[in-house]
């Protein structure tokens, strides 16, 4: 579960699932033979140490999947005991990574590296299968948060009928997808900042850390709370090229294929206004959903001046700096790059001092180059241009046939 900042009430309700077949069905019992097959199969044989498993379970199945852990510990004993609810083993070493806690033996810290490919089971419903389904992106953001974990080595056990399904194939699709609204970032130039979270600790960090990188690449952004995404609320803002959803880990990943706008994460943002320096670069093999790892203290934390380096002082030093090619629309670009004057300049708006306005020349503005880019303004009814005629009667009938219109033979 995410810190809460306090400021708002919360209440939490989990529900509870009962699948019609319990694990003493034979369909569970030929599924935890399965899995243990398939993970013993992939131990080293000159390895003495245990091969290390982590499981995650839909919380509306939390019953079920305490009773299928102590399923599959009486098929190895040598695996510890998982902690449960009730217990609370602070000497154990604990690793958190997407919003979710997983308890490890002390053969398997976070500070030493595993020794080989780590597996995991998720246990949930039969919709895991289906990429655009909710369980399938609560499976891919436990995925994409751990490295250690072979895509080859994780499965999902359906609650219902037992069945034992890889995902590998699924979890390839939607690093493409991930990897294509990257490469719409870069082309992006009016960002909007989507908050889905007042109740997150530091969320208002995370909001200036994103305002203040956007600024230092020269982007246009602008802050907005409208609730729950749908399709009516985004086509009320089509100069937007992008938004950036600022929410718990739980629900930072969102699937954006039926909105007008693409929506992506902080850490996408930053891969792709960092894509043409070596400090932040994303490579499909580890994805930051919380934000709070990207804040300093955190586990992923980097500088704003490594991210988006200041423009050199010298005009000769950056003469041999390297550029982009859009892979959207094939166009070249160059590498942001923060201005000191843009800086100092929003320092100066911030405070609250008069400025001496001497200039009333045309300020250009993003959103009035977005309108003058358009193909339609809207009805333009042209009053006082046509010529005075007097009113005639119109037509008058059902559209499939008005009177005026003869009837067909």
């Amino acid at each position: 579960m995410s810190k809460l900042s306090g400021t708002l009430p919360v209440l939490f309700v989990f529900g509870n699932c009962a699948p019609k077949r319990g694990l003493g069905s034979e369909p569970f019992q030929v599924a935890l033979k399965q899995l243990v097959e398939i993970i013993t199969s992939s131990k080293a044989k000159e390895s003495t140490d245990p091969v290390p498993l982590l499981i995650t379970y839909d919380f509306r199945l939390r019953d079920l999947a305490v009773t299928f852990v102590d399923a599959l510990i009486t098929y190895e004993q040598t695996q510890p005991k998982p902690v449960n609810s009730e217990q609370k083993w602070h000497s154990e070493p604990v690793l958190r990574r997407g919003g979710r806690t997983f308890h490890l033996s002390r053969s398997h810290s976070t500070e030493t590296p595993p020794a080989g490919p780590w597996s995991l089971v998720y246990l949930g419903s039969s919709q895991v299968c289906r990429t655009q389904s909710t369980d399938a992106f609560t499976l891919y953001r436990i995925l994409l948060s751990l490295p250690e974990v072979t895509l080859g080595q994780a499965f999902s056990v359906d609650a219902s009928t037992g069945a034992v399904n890889p995902i590998q194939n699924q979890i390839q699709l939607l690093l493409r997808r991930r990897s294509y609204l990257i490469e719409k970032a870069k082309d992006a130039e009016r960002v909007g900042i989507l908050m889905g979270t007042l109740s997150v600790r530091d969320y208002r960090l995370a909001v200036d850390r994103v305002e203040r990188l956007l600024q230092r690449a020269g982007r246009f952004y602008v802050t907005l709370v409208v609730g729950r995404l749908n399709q009516a609320k985004l086509a009320n803002l089509p100069e937007l090229d992008l938004l950036v959803l600022i929410a718990c880990p739980e629900s930072s990943l969102l699937d954006s294929r039926d909105l007008l706008v693409p929506v992506i994460t902080p850490f996408e943002l930053e891969c792709a206004l960092g894509s043409g320096y070596s400090t932040r670069s994303w490579t499909g093999e580890k994805w930051w959903l919380d934000f709070r790892d990207l804040l300093p203290g955190g586990a992923c934390y980097c500088s704003e001046s490594d991210l988006i380096p200041a423009v050199a002082s010298d005009p000769d030093a950056d003469s041999h700096a390297s550029g982009d090619v859009s892979l959207i629309t094939g166009k070249l670009r160059a590498l942001p790059r923060m201005n000191p004057e843009v800086i100092s300049s929003a320092d100066q708006g911030k405070a609250n001092c008069l400025v001496t306005r001497t200039d009333w020349s045309l300020i250009q503005s993003e959103m009035l180059s977005s309108r003058s880019s358009r193909t339609w303004y809207g009805l333009d009814p042209t009053l006082g241009q046509h010529e005075v005629s007097h009113l005639k009667t119109g037509r008058s009938g059902v559209p499939t046939q008005y009177d005026s219109e003869q009837a067909p033979e």
